[in-house]
């Protein structure tokens, strides 16, 4: 179990009970933090995945599954990456995936504020965090209280500067990812347009919840979902008659030919593969740059999903936290770079007689798998 940064190992104590009467379970502080000792030098990643590797190899373990909140989920998929053969499965809570309007919030905390005093007003509104009960909003403001300044704003940096995208890219363990309905600091939203088509990866939004302090909140929840999330790794389960993950499979697949047949007489084609890889050919070609910028990924396959949708509606639902004004402006320069990777070739535009062929075949293929 690895904590976040404001709080410490305690914060699993309420789940630690019911989960110990199946596994062992491992509540450690990390460096700086809790009862550990100050440490020397600069806080970084780098420490914190040899302070974990440490521990396990004292320990003797050689399996385990990692759980971590915040920054703690950050350590847990750097940790992952590099030593997948320790890990059985990662399960994240709160997961830092920063928007560009929270990256600016919480800079602009950072650099207002005194680094020898920790913003716990800022930190309260940033993460809407009013509404918590009375007594978990009373153990923030005390540990916050007990917290160096100067190690809260070590670990805020580090977080804030960090990408995780690459790392989990890389991990092929199964992955769960939790979020909070109420929690507009990690959004939700964001982090599945994020993520939504890594292999192995599941993502639960819980409803009337605050990410960070989902373990306290949903104690019970939490606690049947982490031990059918570890058993559904390690049992062999019967297959089922009617997979729907198979049915999706053939049914892109199929979707997928019938499309490049209907562009075969109508070029300009786009074929896109979206299940377990994200990929997009034009006419046949491979268009294999670009789509990590400006959103382009993700606006292709929320168009694709929705066919008839107002630029007003496409930002809400990309960037809800992010003044409409802003985002639309933001969303013409996003659509110029989209247009220019599907226009290479300066043909016939592709995306709006794709979208037709791509709604029909969307149309006609579901009706026949609900008959």
């Amino acid at each position: 179990m690895i904590h976040s940064v404001i709080t410490d190992h305690t914060l699993f104590d309420s789940i630690t009970a019911e989960l110990t009467q199946h596994y062992s379970v491992i509540q450690y502080d990390l460096r700086e933090t809790g009862n550990s000792a100050s440490a020397t030098g600069e806080i970084s990643f780098e420490a914190h995945i040899e302070d974990l590797f440490h521990l396990l190899h004292t320990l003797h373990i050689k399996k385990c599954y990692l759980v971590g909140v915040g920054f703690g989920g950050q350590i847990a998929v750097k940790f992952a990456s590099r030593y997948e053969f320790l890990i059985e499965g990662l399960i994240l809570l709160s997961l830092p995936f920063y928007s560009d309007s929270t990256l600016q919030k919480i800079k602009r905390c950072y650099n207002e504020e005194s680094k020898n005093q920790i913003p716990v007003e800022k930190i309260f509104e940033l993460g809407k965090l009013e509404s918590l009960e009375p007594t978990n909003i009373q153990q923030v403001i005390e540990r916050l209280k007990k917290m160096d300044p100067g190690v809260y704003f070590r670990f805020l940096k580090l977080s804030i500067t960090d990408n995780l995208f690459q790392e989990l890219t890389s991990i092929s363990l199964p992955v769960l990812t939790f979020s909070g309905q109420h929690d507009l600091l990690f959004s939700s939203q964001y982090l599945i347009s994020k993520t939504m088509f890594l292999k192995n990866y599941s993502h639960m939004t819980i409803p009337n919840a605050h990410s960070s302090f989902l373990v306290k909140e949903k104690t019970a929840l939490l606690k049947e979902i982490v031990i059918d999330f570890i058993k559904s790794n390690t049992q062999q389960l019967p297959s089922l008659k009617n997979d729907p993950m198979k049915i999706l499979k053939n049914w892109e697949s199929d979707m997928a030919i019938d499309i490049q047949k209907d562009f075969h007489a109508h070029p300009p084609s786009l074929k896109v593969d979206f299940l377990y890889s994200f990929s997009v050919y034009v006419n046949g070609q491979l268009i294999a740059e670009g789509w990590n910028k400006r959103f382009a990924q993700e606006i292709l396959l929320y168009l694709i999903f929705h066919h008839s949708i107002s630029r007003e509606q496409l930002c809400e639902a990309l960037w809800p936290d992010v003044p409409l004004s802003n985002a639309k402006k933001n969303l013409r320069v996003y659509l110029s770079h989209l247009k220019k990777l599907l226009n290479a070739e300066k043909e016939e535009p592709v995306l709006q007689q794709a979208a037709h062929f791509f709604k029909r075949r969307c149309v006609e293929r579901w009706i026949r798998l609900t008959n």
